[in-house]
């Protein structure tokens, strides 16, 4: 038994490299592999691993719910076989994904039970800066950029203590208060930021990491926001090329991806080319989401607005009617696609529409902070013709005989 445990500690410690190294659909079928011999030999902190793998590996790999039911099984595991540093790194997993999920009452839950569990081991300065972290993405993710920049800075005092300067643990933290910086609208700084944490991360891992994918996606968004268009498509396409080669050809994170790249494109005038990206980003969702998923918002909009700036009105119509009816996508969002609408719809002929959806995108622009925005729906509003009012008709008069 001794002997078999040792081949299994083996076996999971190269599951472990190709996670390490982002190759996650093989890192997955090695785990599989293993599967039956590790449940046979009836060790509870190997199961726990196993299980920790499966589940990380499947979050990642687009199945988020049967993940988090593999982490959850995961932790229980571990706490049989009292393997409280495992149990802690898998809670920490197990915060990120249920974020994710939106499950945010659940992820507090899992991050309460892996501080308790911290305090009963005394305490470790990594695991610790790893719970920081993910309560500050979950912050993120809650709009609560104040918190998620607090427990940042306390992550980065805890990890500095603990880890070399160039530990890929430090470069996460890095970009994470690049994120928060994009959220609060400091782009100057968030570019300076996320430009460290990609230096960062490819000293740290080298340049074909997931980590790196993310960071140059990260990169572009702040870099757009600066309206620099031609570097922001440059690292988009990077992370696109990333992702494609880690992930495969169906992964959401490189719809995503793809989404980011079309819009560089986009503010670029280059719309045949950004109608390709989306065609090829809606066409992902479609086969790994539901019709109602709120996150084919982004690449319905994305495929109207380059039908527009190609002057196929008639054609954006209805991507653009499919993207303002995601109700419960971010307000902000909405109104690009509902000023695109009404733009196209004034294209058409159908004015009382048209200006009906420009109010409505006035109205989420300013719900959402954007003035500019709001102020540019103004004036296009106030540029139109007036409305003509239809003259009433003329009584028909009978003719004499």
């Amino acid at each position: 038994m001794r002997a078999e445990l040792e081949s299994l500690e083996g076996a999971l410690s190269e599951v472990k490299a190709l996670v390490d190294t982002s190759r996650y659909p093989q890192a997955l079928a090695a785990a599989n592999a293993v599967e039956s011999r590790v449940l046979a030999a009836r060790y509870a902190p190997l199961t726990a691993e196993l299980r920790f793998h499966q589940g990380w590996l499947q979050a990642v790999l687009g199945e988020k719910e049967k993940g988090a039911g593999l982490l959850e099984q995961a932790v229980y595991d571990a706490t049989s076989g009292r393997a409280d540093r495992l149990e802690v790194s898998i809670l920490n997993k197990l915060l990120y994904v249920e974020g994710e999920r939106e499950r945010f009452e659940h992820a507090l839950q899992w991050s309460r039970l892996g501080k308790a569990t911290l305090q009963r081991l005394g305490g470790d300065a990594v695991l610790r800066g790893d719970l920081l972290v993910n309560e500050a993405n979950l912050a993120l993710m809650r709009g609560q950029a104040d918190d998620a920049r607090a427990l940042l800075e306390e992550a980065n005092t805890v990890l500095a203590d603990a880890l070399v300067s160039g530990h890929p643990k430090r470069a996460r933290v890095t970009f994470s208060l690049g994120r928060v910086l994009l959220e609060v609208g400091a782009f100057p700084e968030a570019v300076r930021v996320m430009e460290e944490a990609l230096r960062q991360t490819e000293a740290a891992v080298g340049p074909r990491h997931l980590d790196v994918a993310r960071r140059h996606q990260g990169l572009s968004m702040a870099l757009r926001e600066q309206r620099e268009f031609a570097r922001a498509l440059a690292h988009a396409r990077a992370s696109v090329a990333l992702h494609r080669e880690l992930l495969g050809d169906s992964h959401l994170k490189l719809a995503e991806a793809l989404d980011e790249e079309g819009m560089s494109l986009l503010a670029l005038g280059r719309h045949e080319e950004a109608l390709k990206v989306y065609e090829a980003a809606l066409a992902v969702k479609h086969a790994q989401l539901g019709p109602d998923d709120e996150d084919l918002q982004y690449s319905y909009d994305g495929v109207g607005q380059a039908l527009l700036g190609l002057g196929r009105t008639r054609e954006a119509l209805a991507p653009l009617r499919k993207a303002v009816a995601f109700t419960g996508a971010q307000e902000d969002s909405l109104g690009e696609s509902g000023f695109a609408l009404a733009r196209a719809l004034w294209k058409e002929g159908q004015g009382v529409e048209a200006r009906t959806e420009a109010a409505k995108a006035r109205e989420r622009f300013t719900a959402s902070g954007r003035a500019l925005q709001a102020e540019a729906v103004r004036a296009w509003l106030d540029a139109l013709p007036p409305e003509t009012k239809a003259k009433p008709a003329r009584p028909q008069q009978r003719r004499r005989r």
